[in-house]
Formats: C-alpha cells, sequence, structure tokens
C-alpha cells in the first residue's frame, strides 16, 4: 500500500526517477526502490520521495501515517517468522536451566521480541534483564520474573503453573519478598480494575441503583488469585523444592 501510494504521487507529479532524484536530493536508485514494495524504505528516503513529489505537508502527515502502519506489519511479519510451536514444558522443570528453558520457549512463542521491546512493555524489566533472560538467566526478582511473562502473552490464570514451577526451583519466599511483588502485582491491574468499575457503577446508575464500590471485577478477582499463589509461596513451597531463598540464582 505505501509502495503503490509512492508510486501514485510521483505519476501525479509528473516526474521521472532522474527528475525527482534531482528534486529530492536523493540518488534515483534509492528512490526507485523505495516505490519497489519488495522492501520497506528508510525513513529519509521515504519523507525525501514525498517532499520531491508533493513539497506539501499534508501529503507527508498521511504519508507518516502508512510508514508506521507498514513498520508495524514488517515487525509482525517478523515475529509470525520467528514464532515457535514449542510449548513450554513446566512439568519438567526442576532446577533453573529447566526453568530457563520454558521462560526462552514462552518468549520464542510470542516471536522473539527483542529486549528493548520487552523492556518498554513493563516498567519492571529492565532491558539488560530481559536480554539476560532471554539468554539463558532466571531473574531472582520475582518481579521480573512475571514482567517478562507478562510480556509474552503470559497473564492471568495462566501464570499459576509458572508461580508453582518457580517456587519449586527457588523454595521459600520470604513474607517480605511476597508482599513486594504482590504490591506490583496490584499496581499493574489497578489500570484494568478502574475501567470496569466505573463500566459497572454506570450500569448500575443508569438502572438507578447504587455504585458498587470495593474490590470487585476480573480485575480484582484476578488479583486474589494470584495473592493466594504468593502468600502459598511464602509459606513453603511444594515438596522436592530446591534452596530457601530466591535471592540466589542457581544459573551460574
Amino acid at each position: 500500500m505505501l509502495a503503490e501510494y509512492l508510486r501514485r504521487l510521483r505519476r501525479t507529479a509528473g516526474l521521472s526517477y532522474g527528475e525527482l532524484a534531482v528534486r529530492s536530493n536523493c540518488s534515483a536508485a534509492h528512490l526507485k526502490r523505495a516505490a519497489g514494495g519488495r522492501t520497506l524504505p528508510a525513513h529519509p528516503v521515504m519523507l525525501a520521495y514525498v517532499g520531491g513529489c508533493t513539497g506539501d505537508s499534508r501529503h507527508r502527515l498521511y504519508t507518516e501515517l502508512m510508514y508506521g502502519r507498514a513498520v508495524r506489519a514488517v515487525e509482525q511479519a517478523k515475529r509470525d517468522f520467528r514464532r515457535s510451536g514449542v510449548r513450554p514444558d513446566l512439568q519438567s522443570v526442576e532446577d533453573v536451566a529447566g526453568l530457563s528453558q520454558a521462560l526462552r520457549n514462552a518468549w520464542a512463542q510470542r516471536g522473539r521480541p527483542v529486549s528493548r521491546t520487552l523492556a518498554l512493555s513493563s516498567r519492571w524489566l529492565p532491558r539488560s534483564t530481559a536480554h539476560a533472560i532471554t539468554t539463558g538467566r532466571v531473574p531472582r526478582d520475582l518481579r521480573q520474573y512475571v514482567a517478562f511473562l507478562q510480556t509474552c502473552g503470559i497473564d492471568d490464570e495462566s501464570l499459576a503453573p509458572w508461580f508453582r514451577a518457580w517456587f519449586k526451583v527457588f523454595g521459600r519466599l520470604s513474607a517480605r519478598d511476597a508482599a513486594t511483588t504482590l504490591e506490583t502485582l496490584e499496581a499493574s491491574y489497578d489500570a484494568l480494575r478502574r475501567p470496569a468499575h466505573r463500566a459497572r457503577a454506570q450500569a448500575l446508575s443508569s438502572s438507578r441503583a447504587s455504585p458498587a464500590v470495593g474490590g470487585s471485577g476480573p480485575g480484582a478477582d484476578r488479583d486474589g488469585r494470584q495473592a493466594q499463589w504468593l502468600r502459598n509461596g511464602s509459606q513453603g513451597s511444594e515438596r522436592g523444592a530446591v534452596g530457601s531463598s530466591p535471592s540466589v540464582d542457581r544459573s551460574t
């Protein structure tokens, strides 16, 4: 669509590629490739092409919109190509190496997004940590562990077996760590819970009923389930757990 639009601009302007190269201060070869549709043109080349054809800011704004869509489409195609069909096997996780492999399988199923993309999805997942997880390490901070899983599309009840696997490998979770992680989870779901509360209050108001106040809705239910998992982990992991503290990374 972007390439077709660029070609149409040039035809409307009545310019050859040689003439357009002079007006845009860009080589004719680059301009031809930009309108060829086989590869996504570099952003400066795209702007030079449009500016040489029209010089109209309105065309530039529209082209920027189309270019953004093309970039997202290319990125999605790359993720789909890299996507793995191997599902994480949490039942066989016995140690840090097994949990690391499961995390990488979850990442591969998501299409192997780059570390920068993962880090932009969560404030609790630094870019360096995201890269470390994708290259074989398991985070010592449970908040980073959960943040990585959420960026891989694993959330809500799907987190339950991942919590169990983490407790199985690292053992007991201290009360302080459990409280800190729970606060993080509650904060991450607060944005989801508040719209649900507003929608429910509006529905009740329209039916002349008193708006509900308090922890209701899917966000609150989700918080309750994850709080229970964390409390269970802080009281003791399942039988056969290895280690006694989440602060030790046995992957090294």
